[in-house]
């Protein structure tokens, strides 16, 4: 099968392109600058038609947005340009040329998670409190409307990371700092934020797979959650990648870093999923970092 990845040069595009690859299928990769694939704006409405035009892909995989939160914030007027008519327009290429799509959404739009509720499940009601996360809960409306005349599928990914992914996201800012002290391009000393909220963490080569089997199982016009099911301290995350150096490690709080509020719990429930496609994880979050880890030993020495 031909597939159109949207966001195809970002850090899960990429291992989305090798997964459907090793599988046998044909990946056309799009993104705002794509080495080896097609140039494209999401914003750009008659580019978006006219290279689906080009493609013409048997399925979809819509992943191009603004993901960091922060940027997001900083940018709300860019986020709903991207995120919600980005996607707009990805959908209407895909009614264009008959194409399954999968949307990839946030488990953040449920937002911090009331006392006494264990997980998040697709029955939750949307809880958004920051620009990035109104713009996925929007953007699934978006997709709701056109699963009324075309396939289209949600996937609500929680928090995933492994190697390659950028230093703005926690678990490889951490890495990156243990790799880079160790090579001799620190003090000893991990700077961080506020280690208390609890967030639920896969590995992207867990993820991908998950994609792909919403993809192919996955009811018209439903929702699913991606996620390991299990609340993660960040602390932890940290105590894991420092007990894998032999430095003798410091941390310090450094306050740009705290971004103010009390510590979050968000940790989400596959169940749905897995009952449709037979997906769970199955990359321990300790290979997880280990890999982090030593693809950031990597770069740094090289």
């Amino acid at each position: 099968m031909r597939f159109l990845i949207t966001g195809a040069a970002g850090f899960a595009g990429t291992y989305l392109g090798d997964h459907l690859k090793g599988l046998g299928h044909e990946v056309v990769a799009w993104d705002m600058v794509c080495p080896g694939g097609v140039e494209v704006d999401v914003c750009d409405r008659e580019a978006v038609l006219a290279q689906a035009e080009v493609a013409r892909p048997d399925g979809i995989f819509h992943l191009a947005a603004i993901a960091f939160v922060p940027t997001a914030a900083a940018n709300p007027e860019a986020v709903m340009r991207v995120n919600v008519e980005g996607t707009k327009h990805i959908l209407e290429a895909a009614g264009l040329v008959g194409a399954r799509t999968l949307f990839v959404s946030s488990g953040t739009i449920y937002g911090p998670l009331p006392e006494g509720v264990e997980c998040a499940d697709e029955g939750m009601p949307a809880n958004p409190r920051d620009p990035y996360s109104v713009s996925k809960a929007r953007a699934e409306e978006a997709c709701a409307e056109a699963a009324q005349s075309q396939e289209v599928v949600c996937v609500r990914a929680f928090n995933h990371t492994g190697p390659g992914q950028s230093p703005d996201f926690v678990c490889s800012d951490f890495a990156r700092q243990v790799a880079r002290c160790e090579s001799g391009g620190g003090d000893a000393t991990i700077r961080v934020g506020d280690l208390r909220a609890e967030r639920d963490f896969c590995d992207v080569r867990d993820m991908v797979g998950a994609y792909r089997l919403a993809w192919e199982k996955g009811r018209l016009g439903e929702v699913y959650n991606a996620c390991s099911g299990r609340a993660v301290i960040v602390s932890s995350i940290l105590d894991t990648l420092v007990s894998m150096s032999d430095l003798n490690l410091k941390v310090e709080v450094e306050e740009k870093r705290l971004r103010g509020g009390k510590a979050s719990r968000l940790v989400g429930s596959y169940d749905k999923l897995r009952d449709i496609s037979g997906w769970e994880p199955t990359i321990a979050l300790e290979s997880t970092l280990a890999d982090l880890l030593a693809y950031w030993r990597e770069s740094e020495a090289a």
